[in-house]
């Protein structure tokens, strides 16, 4: 019963690691998907969005 406890708080505690960088990059992708201004494909004006809202969230972000 307690090694199940534990193994449930060590998964409970990796889910929840990277939240708060997960929280700040939704909030961030849809403001730099309205900065980004481009002529290009779709998938280069998205790439550019990620990039600038991962650099945003660079300080939540969970080493690796």
């Amino acid at each position: 019963m307690t090694r199940a406890f534990t193994i449930i708080i060590v998964l409970l505690l990796v889910v929840s690691c990277d939240r708060e960088y997960k929280n700040c990059f939704e909030a961030e992708l849809p403001k730099a998907r309205e900065i980004q201004v481009c002529n290009d494909l779709w998938q280069v004006c998205e790439k550019k969005a990620r990039v600038t809202a991962e650099e945003a969230c660079a300080a939540f972000k969970p080493t690796d």
